[in-house]
């Protein structure tokens, strides 16, 4: 700032410029940086500054922009680096940047112009390896695991001396595991293992292996796996714990229950205020209302919410407490856990809440409170599950004496079930019986004649209902 108050030398003035800017940038004021580096631009553009150094100033500026959180500025200054600069580096780094940006707000389609771009003008480059890594990153991103495959397979035959070749396997494993070929995965990360000694995402392919392992339900070799992840992972506590977690897992679906119990146990004892403790608990919890010990299994579940009432699994034991104190003869205390349960807006717990407490309504007789409960249950609810619902309300419309309303709740129900029989036909045989009883014989006629076809159980119901229709309009 003295040299700009002072100095008359364009040159200096240059300097000066990018030297304000500069410390901006390295005190972390980004929106000051971004200012500095535009005002150098403006100030010094025409000063006879050589390219080199104007295409710094907006590279650096991209960077001071992408700091500050301005992507779309970012990516309009990266680009203009791209499509002027002659350095062959800058250009490349901005693209990637551009690609890194897109990536990040998930413009998958845009990141990948931006590498592919890359990796069409400068296939060679020593830095496009980068570029490469990242296309396979977008492809796994965007789920299209085939293509993260060959793009990541590309990197090690086209870039054999890259940095970043541990990555680019690691990551491969990783597609093949969202893809489901669990064998692939596994002779992918077993060669990880054995090539990368000293890389320091080891622990994470373990794991990773682990998964894939379990998932071949090959349960010894997932144990010996997440074992040595626990041992491997040095300052990762959090990674430790979860392999410590899935070892447990592993015996308990390896049908060793009482080991997996005390491992539980243990690891409760052991990481009492982890991230990973609400799992246990849960885990916990689950086991003994599966094992017929509600009372145990409340406990837990009381624990989780008291302990962790901010945790992502306090909604589902709120309902698990709920189904133990319905299931248990105190539906007034249930209806209060499961209304916790819906507070907390976790979707699928919230359709699940609902439907209970508009279960406990019905049973009491209070058919509006059950009617609002089930309509709040199709919130978030599988469509399979909304059959059920839209059945329930159905018949509480038909009880109210509110035949066309409950018809349209039917036909979802039907269309909504997906031909699972006992659901669709307990929905065709109310729909016939209104029908028949509003005197509508062709829909009657109709509908009983789907059940007919449909050749189940019912069926020789539905043929007596349409002969007795057809024998009265003679």
């Amino acid at each position: 700032e003295q040299l700009l108050s002072e100095a008359a030398d364009p040159l200096i003035l240059a300097q000066a410029y990018i030297g304000r800017a500069d410390a901006f940038y390295n005190l972390a004021d980004y929106a000051e940086a971004s200012r500095a580096y535009q005002e150098s631009l403006s100030k010094v553009g025409l000063k006879g500054l050589s390219g080199q150094v104007t295409d710094k100033l907006y590279y650096n500026l991209s960077w001071s922009l992408l700091k500050q959180g301005d992507l779309k500025a970012a990516i309009k200054a990266f680009q203009k680096v791209a499509d002027t600069s002659t350095d062959t580096q800058l250009k490349i780094s901005s693209l990637c940047q551009i690609g890194d940006i897109y990536q990040e707000i998930s413009d998958y389609k845009k990141a990948k112009e931006a590498y592919q771009a890359v990796l069409r003008a400068y296939p060679d480059a020593s830095y496009s390896d980068y570029a490469q890594y990242q296309l396979g990153a977008v492809y796994l991103k965007d789920a299209q695991y085939d293509e993260a495959a060959l793009a990541l397979t590309d990197l090690e035959k086209k870039f054999p001396a890259s940095s970043l070749l541990d990555e680019a396997a690691y990551t491969l494993g990783l597609a093949y595991f969202k893809k489901e070929d669990y064998n692939a995965c596994k002779d992918t990360l077993r060669r990880f293992y054995a090539e990368f000694k000293n890389s320091s995402l080891r622990p994470r392919a373990l794991y990773l292996l682990g998964d894939c392992l379990y998932n071949l339900e090959d349960y010894a070799g997932a144990i010996q796996a997440f074992k040595e992840v626990a041992k491997a992972s040095g300052q990762d506590m959090e990674l430790a714990q979860k392999a410590e977690y899935e070892v447990a897992d592993c015996f308990y679906q390896s049908g060793e229950e009482e080991e997996a119990l005390k491992r539980f146990k243990a690891l409760r004892s052991k990481y009492p205020g982890s991230n990973l403790t609400p799992e246990i608990i849960w885990w916990l919890g689950r086991y003994y209302y599966q094992h017929n010990e509600p009372d145990l299994a409340g406990r837990y579940f009381l624990s989780l919410v008291q302990d962790f009432p901010k945790s992502d699994l306090s909604a589902d034991a709120y309902y698990a407490l709920g189904l133990i104190l319905a299931e248990g003869g105190q539906p007034q205390e249930a209806l209060d856990d499961f209304k916790k349960a819906l507070d907390l807006n976790k979707p699928d717990v919230r359709s699940k809440a609902a439907v209970a407490m508009a279960g406990i309504f019905f049973k009491t007789g209070d058919y509006d409170s059950s009617l609002d409960y089930y309509r709040k249950g199709l919130e978030g609810a599988a469509a399979q599950d909304s059959a059920g619902i839209h059945l329930k309300i159905a018949e509480i419309l038909e009880t109210k004496g509110k035949p066309e309303e409950a018809i349209k709740e039917y036909l979802e129900a039907v269309r909504l079930s997906g031909g699972e029989d006992n659901l669709t036909v307990n929905a065709l045989l109310r729909l016939g019986q209104i029908y028949e009883d509003g005197g509508n014989v062709t829909e009657a006629l109709n509908t009983y004649n789907r059940i007919v076809k449909m050749n189940v159980q019912q069926s020789k119901y539905a043929e007596e209902r349409m002969s007795r229709i057809k024998d009265k309009g003679r």
